[in-house]
């Protein structure tokens, strides 16, 4: 049950907001990173790029990457990353399965460098217990394996008081990224 894994370790690392009410609830965030290129060697597939603070390297680009002749010396290279959780109570009755959905793209050929991919998990969870006064959460997935989260953020803390052992949340985790290079302004 890799996915559940993958789902609960994020659930860890956005502070903990995993529980649901009759109202759904979400954590998100977007992070933007852009670097600008300095040398381009086509041959070796090199890209060397420097940071804002300064700091220069070069990472080596993948056969896959298309139109790596279209960067120029000045242009930047631009990273967006977008990730969400989700939670919400499942009704009861209501059918809800593990899924994972994955899309990606990229550059056109001609065009200047670029990629994205999204993916979305989908898991549904049983609650085993709460304690409100420590913050912590008991719950198993699908694989019936007990999993134990402490809550830190205050909407989570908030979440499980609404919750009880037996009470079912559907969890979705999101996340987004985008690499493009654009032209040097």
């Amino acid at each position: 049950m890799k996915k559940l894994a993958v789902v609960l370790g994020v659930m860890v690392m956005a502070g903990g907001l995993y529980a649901g009410t009759p109202k759904p609830a979400s954590v998100e965030q977007t992070i933007k990173a852009s670097v600008v290129v300095t040398a381009v060697d086509v041959a070796k597939r090199h890209l060397t790029v420097k940071t804002d603070a300064g700091d220069e390297f070069t990472v080596d680009v993948d056969p896959e990457v298309r139109n790596l002749a279209q960067v120029k010396v000045g242009d930047h290279v631009v990273v967006n990353y977008y990730e969400s959780i989700s939670a919400s109570l499942r009704k009861p009755g209501d059918p809800t399965e593990t899924t994972h959905e994955l899309e990606a793209s990229r550059a056109k050929v001609g065009e200047k460098p670029g990629a994205a991919a999204r993916s979305t998990i989908t898991v549904p969870v049983t609650i085993v217990s709460v304690d409100t006064a420590k913050n912590v959460v008991k719950f198993y997935g699908t694989d019936k394996l007990v999993r134990t989260v402490n809550v830190v953020r205050p909407q989570g803390k908030e979440f499980i008081k609404t919750l009880k052992a037996g009470d079912e949340v559907v969890l979705t985790y999101s996340e987004s990224l985008a690499i493009s290079v654009q032209a040097a302004p």
